[in-house]
């Protein structure tokens, strides 16, 4: 597709994770405007550290639990969603995803507005029902696959990985093989929510362990390892804030609140009314191999993370081309 069509590299947002991407996808804002600044966030309208992924309370274990404790899905993201916009104007909207995710609460919120939402077994499972609704088309038609097996692959294994050079290869395969040649007067846009950077165990810092922050703060850090939000005790507060910005170990860069905001981080325009909220008092962000461990029960020491700003991490590629 690459020499059919044309490739660039482009910039994820930041924090360059899927919830932010994503929402970004959906909505055409920066994070500043539509406020889902990392995987766990510390919400006012639940009350609790909420995981945006699974829309579930922190400590609950199931899906969308955030909701039955009151969180309104389409407050959550108030602008209209790029399939409504569509919609509007006569095209119809098609999302694809993975079956298990794809009557979640996330799914509804990012792809609100499709004509319809199509559960899918595999990938090429996915790009043969993609080929069948193309051809079916009676007018302006507008496709969403969303497939995470390379994230997940690259999570495990890690992004410099056999296994995930395996997997790439397999969806470049799936994709020449049933789509391209197969489908007329169609145009492919594929790119990424983010990208990637190795990790081994000894990166993953305790907050604890850092000069200034041990038994600073009032929660566990939320946001990402590789961007956390913190939120500090009243004591260490002022001390903190006067530091900042400053470079910790490992290119961990700690900013306040108010640093990322105005310098632009999260993208410029109006900012979500819960934005400084949900950033908490400082940021650590990464800037080289470190992270911060986020002590859930949950968390694992993944061998690939993403969220911080490298341009490994950063960039990702757009590939347009006919089919």
């Amino acid at each position: 597709m690459g020499e059919r069509g044309s490739f660039i590299p482009i910039t994820s947002v930041f924090p360059a994770t899927t919830a932010a991407a994503l929402t970004t996808y959906s909505t055409g804002l920066p994070p500043a405007g539509h406020g889902i600044i990392g995987y766990r966030l510390y919400l006012r309208e639940t009350g609790a550290i909420t995981n945006m992924i699974h829309l579930s309370l922190v400590g609950t274990g199931n899906d969308d639990t955030a909701i039955a404790a009151g969180l309104d899905p389409d407050k959550l993201l108030r602008q209209p969603t790029l399939y409504e916009r569509l919609g509007s104007c006569g095209v119809a909207t098609h999302t694809l995803l993975p079956r298990q995710i794809a009557k979640s609460g996330l799914s509804k919120i990012f792809y609100r507005g499709s004509t319809a939402i199509h559960p899918t077994i595999s990938f090429p499972d996915m790009l043969v029902t993609a080929r069948g609704i193309l051809a079916r088309a009676g007018g302006p038609t507008f496709l969403t696959l969303y497939w995470p097996s390379l994230d997940g692959v690259a999570h495990a294994r890690g992004p410099d990985s056999d296994a995930y050079l395996a997997e790439v290869l397999s969806i470049d395969g799936a994709i020449r093989r049933e789509l391209v040649g197969h489908v007329k007067r169609t145009l492919i846009v594929v790119s990424s929510d983010h990208g990637f950077v190795p990790m081994e165990k000894s990166d993953y810092l305790s907050l604890n362990s850092l000069p200034g922050l041990d038994g600073a703060a009032i929660l566990p850090p939320v946001g990402e390892p590789r961007a956390s939000y913190l939120y500090l005790r009243s004591g260490p507060y002022d001390r903190l804030v006067k530091e900042t910005p400053r470079l910790l170990e490992g290119g961990l860069l700690a900013l306040t609140a108010a640093q990322v905001i105005e310098g632009g981080l999260l993208g410029e325009g109006p900012l979500h009314p819960e934005l400084e909220n949900r950033l908490g008092d400082l940021v650590i962000v990464s800037t080289g191999r470190a992270g911060i461990h986020h002590p859930y029960p949950d968390a694992r020491f993944l061998r690939g993370m993403h969220g911080g700003l490298t341009a490994e991490e950063m960039l990702v590629p757009l590939i347009v081309s006919p089919l």
